[in-house]
């Protein structure tokens, strides 16, 4: 059954033999074709019932961190090229920082105590004409986590708590935008990592 098909190893089969999987074109960009590609049969043959995503769900958060993007807009594949203009190069690049995500652990520098909020949907009109503003059944976490992996610039936002309308895992590259995104105050921090809050606001505040 293609339910069970076992594709934790793909990847790594890629990696040792790339120009089998990747038509005799080992590239950064090949492979990005190839996991679309196999991403899409996987979800058409199963009606979206099995995904073939082989990626964790944040790596393009990952990589924005890693390589010094302010955000993942433009996707993993665009930010590696942006650094590592040969494609050969940025295929090798691409297993480094896939390996460096595997093996990474959170260091939470920060929290936010107190945090829930209940998120407000848009008016909707009744059938009597008037507007009515509904509120969604679900709310946002009371606690947040600000998580480092390394020294570079930038944070990761987690909770132990489950929520529809909260993206665990979410990538921040500034404390402003943190704050101004997700509506807290940062006098509300809790610092437990006095030495890299102070060096996420030193690199917030540097001009490049």
């Amino acid at each position: 059954m293609v339910e069970h098909i076992q594709v934790d190893n793909l990847l790594d089969g890629i990696r040792q033999r790339p120009a089998m999987y990747l038509d005799n074109n080992p590239s950064l960009s090949a492979l990005r074709g190839f996991l679309t590609g196999y991403d899409l049969a996987l979800s058409s043959y199963t009606d979206g019932k099995v995904s073939g995503n082989l990626l964790p769900q944040d790596f393009s958060e990952w990589v924005a961190y890693r390589l010094g993007f302010y955000s993942s807009q433009t996707g993993w594949r665009n930010m590696i090229l942006d650094r590592i203009h040969d494609e050969s190069a940025a295929l090798k690049r691409f297993f480094e920082l896939l390996d460096e995500h595997r093996v990474r652990k959170a260091r939470v520098v920060a929290q936010v105590q107190g945090y829930t909020k209940i998120l407000k949907a848009p008016e909707v009109m009744l059938a009597d004409g008037t507007l009515k503003q509904q509120e969604w059944s679900d709310v946002r976490p009371a606690t947040l986590k600000l998580i480092a992996y390394t020294d570079n610039r930038g944070f990761f936002v987690d909770s132990d708590e489950e929520f529809r309308s909260f993206e665990k895992g979410r990538f921040f590259s500034t404390l402003w935008w943190f704050t101004r995104e997700l509506g807290v105050d940062d006098g509300n921090l809790t610092i437990l990592e006095p030495e890299t809050y102070a060096r996420w606001v030193s690199q917030e505040n540097r001009s490049d």
